[in-house]
Formats: structure tokens, C-alpha cells, sequence
């Protein structure tokens, strides 16, 4: 048996032009007919089962993954995660020669194990274009070998224009698709790390930064201990995103090499500078498992080698180690910079249709519009307690702002006495990061603490419609008869009574799209209210009424969810409980949405985002159909 299979698998081709009849991820395929279908996530897999002779075959196809580089490096992973964990072979896998067809290389293997007798499990793996794909063949016979062979010579692979356009992952929320790669990417071209007698260490790397605005950074490094200088490319341009199309137009592109102090990785002196070749380049990018996948006709001279195929692929910051620039140049990457980090959510980053942009950062959403920056800092301990405005806003203002500046000049803090309070500190600061000269305002009043960054203090005046400066301590009273400054007319005049509400809104962009491999986990929301009761004439005490409630949302696999809402209430003593609960699907028909199959016994659809705390983001939701006041309920996930 086993010959016989090696036998068919020899004569095995992927035939790129086989008509397609089903898909599963980047494959096409004819199903064999009349066998049993079974759909999960990651595999859809055919079966047969003949009781009489007690044989049987499954044949698995598999979702792509990200390519560990070669068609050898793939088919090894996939033998050890598909095969071996699952099945435990008692041999290495006999290999088939490989073959390769428009940039796809395949490569096939089997080997018996024992399941309810003898039994061979076959591996088919396919790589390409930054990819690796999968089939999983299992039989005790060899009755099937016709149908198997007829559905691997079905088998049609994507093209690489389809496998690189994925809608999913672009941006949302924005005319703008820039935001999807905003931060820092990295790669390592070669590294060569040969401790011996004659060995030598070396690495390259390149590093791309994209800002919010349109323009981007790019470094290369190459390192060798053989040599006396260290090289480093520093250009800098803008870039434009069209559909899923990156344009790169730079501007200023050199060469630089650096001696080494002691012989060691580091930059001691400059010793040569020269301009380099301008290369605008259009590639076709996604985002394929958190890597930014560059594709071009050819090689450039700025990325160096393919990583595979004609493909760049370039990771996130957590998975490379960033290029150190000499201390005179850092500047130069950090300036007009937000590097979005890794939350394990799908979308960390917002273009909201009034211009402003924000992105989750480790304690603070950064929302930005030009030379704006607005920190919406997450609650830290120490910040909010009872306290007189002052030292509140002293104590906020040294955890929260003054560990990024230096050299404050005019620190002063206002309060107004209305019915929420505003707290406000401002100074004119230096930003340690970037050397830049900044005004800076802290506030708070209903939420937590916002800290604005500005040119200047005339930029925010016309930027949120008052100038903090001319508050003075008071009630809003004295603060709307006369202490607001009119800058264009250089005097006095009385304020809006809103006049606040536009910098408290910066707390609403706090604000991020949802996707359905999101929501994995328990995310529970619960309410209690007591109220004290007491008689109208004679005082005395009347009894305690409770209200609880608890709801809980359960979403697991396959899009599946269940649902319960317990609620309480009543005078103590005689306090009733009551429950509801639900299951079914879940569907994300947007990235503002989510759609239940059964809530209550019928279909609903809510309006839903994520608001980010420090480590966690809370799932807010609101009934769709039924708004009410249009005030979200926020679920936090159980741990």
C-alpha cells in the first residue's frame, strides 16, 4: 500500500487552470462526490467510509499561514503540526521530488501510523508569495486513489494579486487608508553569526516609519566585523495609499559611513556622506498576520533582497530590534512620529471624518490633527482623590506630564467652580523626545485627564475656542462675565456657556472599530443601586430597596455566543430574581456593528466600539433599533 500511494503522489500536479467548483482560502478545488463535508475555521475536510470492508479516507484542506521563508522551512512546520502531533508517524515522512508553477513551490511526503490498523497519512504543502497552504490526506486503503488522485489534479492556487487584497484588513472610518501602517516595520535581509576561529558576525536590516501625516522615514544598517565602517541610509519623502496600492516618493535619501569606537557595533565619527538614487517605488502591500507584505516587479535597490518570491515582508516593532541612530539624528524619526503597539486587536488606529487620528498607545489614546497632539490619558493611580483643585492638578501633572518635558516655564492651574468642575494646569515646556518648544494644558472635569500639546498658546485659543490663561480662580459666574480673552480683538468678552465642551469631546475619539476575532472570551457589564427608604411625615426608616442586575456576553468559536441577563430587586426581605439567557451566531456586518441571531427570542443588532484602558479595552454597546438617550453600555472581559 504504501508503494502504491508513493506511486500516485509522484504522478501529482497542481493543475493551475482545473476549473473551479469550491473554495477554501487561496485553493480551488473539485470535491469528491458523494463524500461527507465538514467545515470548520481553519480546515474543510471530505470523508468516506465504506462499514463493509472497514476502510475509510479524509482528505484535509488547510488555511494558509504566514511562510516561514522556503517551501523546505514550510513543509517541515506543517509535517510537525499537521502530521506528527496528530497522528505520531513512526517514521520520517518518504518525500516526493518538489515541483514549482508560477511562483508556487509544492512538496509532498507520507508515512505509515497506526489507527485502527495500518494507516498513511499524506502531506501536500505549498508555498509562495509570503504564504504556505496545506493538504492533509489520511486512508487505510488504497480503493480511493483514483478520486484522490482526480482532486489533487483539481487543486487551482490564487493568484497573487487576489491573495494579497485582503478588504479586512485595510483602515476604516477614514477616507485615508493610511492608518493601517502607521508606526515602525522592520526586517533582517541576512545574518551571518559565526563564532569561531574565522567567522565573523555581520546582520542588515532595514526600517521603515510611517507617520500620520503622510511622511515617512526609512533606515538601513549594515554591520560587519570585518570592516572599519558601519553604513547607514537615511531618506525621508511622503507616501500615498490608493486602494491597496503604497506609493513611496522620497525626497532625501544618503549613505553615510560611521567609524567604530573600540572596534564595536556603535557610532563614533562620521567619515563619509553621499547622496543616494531616488527610487519612487509602488507596491502592492496587505497586512498578512500582523506583517506588512510589500509586492514589486522587481528588487529595489532601499529593501534590499525579497524575502520570498517577489515579496518584502516587514513585521511589526515586537518583532524585530529597531536601528539606533547616531544621538544627533534621532530626532530626525521621532518628530512627527506614533508608532501604534501590538494590543492583539485587530484595529488600533481611527481617521474620524473631522481629521482628527488617533492611536492606542501604552498609557494613552494619541489623537493628532497637524501640529495637535492630545494625550486622553488612561485613569493611573495617584491622579484622581479627594483633594483641592490645586494639589489635585500638581499631583496629576507630575505622574502624568512633567516626565516628558523639561525646563517648565509659567506652570500655573485654574479651577472653575460649575457643576463639573473643570481642573485645569498649562505651562510652556520643552519636550525631552524631540527638543521641541511646547505649550501644554492638563484638564479634567467630568472624565479622566486630557493633556493638549500645542505650539502655542494662540493655537489653542483658536483651536478650542477659549484661552486658558485668563481663566481665573472663581465661579463659572465671575469665569462667564468677562475672564475669557478675545485674542483677535485683545480684549475681554463674555464666553459660551459651552465654552469647555469642545476640548471635553476630545474624550469621544477614545474610539476604535470592532472585528469578529475580537471578541473570544466573556465580556460582563454589572449594575447595583440601593436606595435608602424613609417615611414622608414621621422620618423613620422604611426599609432598603436593591437593584442588581448582570449581563454576560460568552463568544466562542465559529461565531457562536451565549448570552444571559440576571436581574434582582426588591425591599430587602422580599427581593425577586429573575433570568434570561440565549445562544446562537454572531456577525460583524460592519466595523461599528454587531449582530446577534437571538437576543430575547428574535434578531438584534447593536452599535458597537472599543474604548482602550491601560492593558484592556472595554466593549461598549448600543441597541440600534432602540437608542434611547444614545448613552453606550460598557462590558469589560472576565478573567
Amino acid at each position: 500500500m504504501k508503494c502504491a500511494l508513493t506511486i500516485f503522489l509522484l504522478l501529482f500536479a497542481i493543475n493551475l487552470f482545473a476549473q473551479q467548483q469550491e473554495t477554501f482560502d487561496l485553493i480551488t478545488f473539485t470535491p469528491p462526490v458523494g463524500w461527507k463535508k465538514e467545515a470548520k475555521e481553519n480546515v474543510i475536510s471530505y470523508s468516506k467510509v465504506n462499514n463493509n470492508k472497514k476502510t475509510w479516507c479524509q482528505i484535509g484542506v488547510y488555511k494558509s499561514t504566514v511562510s516561514k521563508g522556503n517551501i523546505q522551512q514550510d513543509f517541515d512546520s506543517e509535517w510537525q503540526e499537521l502530521i506528527v502531533k496528530s497522528y505520531k508517524p513512526a517514521t520520517k515522512p518518504e518525500l516526493i521530488p518538489g515541483t514549482s508553477d508560477n511562483g508556487w513551490d509544492t512538496q509532498g511526503g507520507s508515512a505509515p501510523f497506526e489507527y485502527n490498523g495500518k494507516s498513511i497519512a499524506m502531506l501536500v504543502t505549498m508555498s509562495g508569495f509570503g504564504r504556505c497552504t496545506s493538504i492533509v490526506i489520511l486512508t487505510n486503503t488504497q480503493d480511493y486513489q483514483l478520486q484522490i488522485q482526480d482532486f489533487l489534479g483539481s487543486v487551482d492556487l490564487k493568484k497573487m494579486e487576489t491573495v494579497l487584497v485582503d478588504k479586512s484588513q485595510q483602515p476604516t472610518d477614514s477616507n485615508n487608508q493610511s492608518t493601517s501602517i502607521i508606526g515602525s516595520w522592520g526586517k533582517s535581509n541576512s545574518v551571518g553569526q559565526l563564532y569561531n576561529k574565522t567567522g565573523t558576525y555581520s546582520y542588515n536590516k532595514q526600517q521603515y516609519t510611517f507617520s500620520s501625516n503622510g511622511t515617512y522615514f526609512f533606515n538601513a544598517k549594515n554591520y560587519s566585523e570585518q570592516y572599519d565602517e558601519t553604513l547607514l541610509i537615511k531618506e525621508s519623502g511622503t507616501y500615498l495609499i490608493n486602494e491597496n496600492k503604497l506609493t513611496i516618493n522620497p525626497q532625501k535619501s544618503v549613505i553615510e559611513a560611521w567609524s567604530k569606537k573600540n572596534g564595536g557595533d556603535n557610532w563614533n565619527q562620521l567619515k563619509t556622506s553621499q547622496p543616494r538614487k531616488l527610487e519612487k517605488t509602488t507596491y502592492q502591500i496587505a497586512i498578512v498576520d500582523r506583517n506588512l507584505v510589500l509586492q514589486t516587479d522587481k528588487e529595489t535597490e532601499r529593501d534590499g533582497r525579497f524575502t520570498s518570491a517577489n515579496l518584502y515582508s516587514y513585521g511589526p516593532t515586537d518583532t524585530f530590534t529597531a536601528i539606533q541612530l547616531p544621538d544627533s539624528e534621532v530626532q530626525q524619526n521621532t518628530e512627527h512620529t506614533t508608532a501604534v503597539i501590538n494590543t492583539g486587536f485587530k484595529f488600533t488606529s481611527t481617521n474620524f471624518d473631522d481629521g482628527w487620528v488617533s492611536t492606542v498607545q501604552e498609557d494613552w489614546v494619541e489623537v493628532t490633527k497637524g501640529n495637535i497632539k492630545v494625550l486622553l490619558h488612561y485613569p493611573k493611580e495617584g491622579t484622581i482623590f479627594p483633594a483641592d483643585p490645586e494639589p489635585l492638578t500638581n499631583a496629576a501633572w507630575n505622574i502624568l506630564v512633567a516626565p516628558r518635558y523639561s525646563n517648565l516655564k509659567n506652570y500655573r492651574t485654574s479651577y472653575v467652580e460649575d457643576y463639573n468642575s473643570p481642573y485645569f494646569g498649562m505651562g510652556y515646556t520643552t519636550e525631552i523626545k524631540t527638543g521641541k518648544s511646547v505649550f501644554v494644558v492638563l484638564f479634567r472635569r467630568s472624565g479622566g485627564w486630557i493633556e493638549v500639546v500645542m505650539p502655542d498658546n494662540n493655537s489653542f485659543t483658536q483651536e478650542f475656542g477659549f484661552n486658558p490663561e485668563s481663566i481665573r480662580w472663581g465661579s463659572i459666574t465671575e469665569y462667564m462675565g468677562g475672564w475669557v480673552l478675545d485674542n483677535s480683538q485683545s480684549k475681554t468678552v463674555k464666553a459660551d456657556p459651552e465654552v469647555f465642551d469642545r476640548l471635553e469631546k476630545m474624550a469621544t475619539y477614545n474610539k476604535f472599530a470592532v472585528a469578529a476575532s475580537d471578541f473570544t472570551g466573556r465580556w460582563t457589564n454589572d449594575f447595583t443601586g440601593i436606595q435608602q427608604m424613609y417615611h414622608v411625615y414621621s422620618g423613620q426608616y422604611a426599609g432598603m430597596n436593591i437593584n442588581q442586575s448582570n449581563e454576560e456576553f460568552d463568544f466562542k468559536a465559529g461565531n457562536t455566543y451565549n448570552w444571559k441577563l440576571l436581574v434582582v430587586n426588591g425591599m430587602v426581605g422580599n427581593v425577586k430574581a429573575n433570568q434570561v439567557k440565549s445562544s446562537g451566531t454572531f456577525s460583524v456586518p460592519n466595523n461599528w456593528q454587531l449582530q446577534f441571531s437571538n437576543i430575547e427570542d428574535k434578531p438584534k443588532i447593536y452599535n458597537a466600539f472599543f474604548s482602550c484602558v491601560k492593558g484592556a479595552r472595554l466593549l461598549n454597546l448600543l441597541d440600534a433599533q432602540y437608542p434611547g438617550s444614545g448613552i453606550y453600555t460598557q462590558y469589560g472581559m472576565a478573567k
